[in-house]
């Protein structure tokens, strides 16, 4: 019997040992003035969700390099095929991590890369969806372009990455009032 995440948050799901290390290897200095990570990240009494958003602000500052995004896409599928889960369907906003060295293809080869590795070794199935922040207009033009175009070519090149649908969402609304656009 299969057993599904849906619509789990890549960011945020980064392993707080993980996040630590990369901060050591990256010089990240916000996480590494942190005393006690782990309760850093526990952001379950949040009282908003701009206080609950502000932990993802250094996760995604450790999302900057292809072996970074690599990595958190395999440990992710990892903890989940650890928790029994064998389809996972992941979130992210890819041009939170594009930079001088790394193009909005490289971000997502890199995670289809590390999901790819968690299915050869575990055989659990994983998928993205690709979010846009709509209060940014270059961002949801860039998302909508990678989006539409990787339909396009998706029966050309079976080896795209596994894009499931795009979501537009705004930083001060709550999720449950985005719109989702689905295929």
């Amino acid at each position: 019997m299969n057993k599904a995440i849906l619509h789990d948050h890549l960011d945020g799901g980064l392993r707080r040992s993980t996040a630590l290390e990369l901060a050591k290897n990256d010089s990240y200095k916000p996480l590494l003035e942190i005393e006690n990570i782990s309760s850093f990240f526990d952001r379950s009494s949040s009282n908003s969700l701009e206080d609950y958003l502000e932990a993802f602000i250094h996760t995604t500052a450790l999302m900057n390099k292809y072996e970074n995004l690599e990595r958190i896409a395999f440990e992710a599928a990892e903890d989940m095929h650890n928790c029994g889960i064998n389809l996972y369907e992941s979130r992210y906003a890819p041009l939170y991590s594009v930079n001088e060295n790394l193009s909005i293809k490289d971000v997502l080869e890199s995670i289809n890369s590390g999901f790819k590795q968690a299915e050869n070794l575990y055989g659990i199935q994983s998928g993205l969806i690709l979010c846009g922040m709509r209060n940014d207009l270059q961002n949801v033009e860039s998302v909508n372009f990678v989006f539409f175009s990787r339909l396009k070519s998706i029966h050309k090149n079976l080896n795209q990455p596994p894009l499931i649908h795009y979501q537009f969402i705004h930083p001060s609304n709550h999720p449950s009032n985005h719109p989702t656009i689905n295929t």
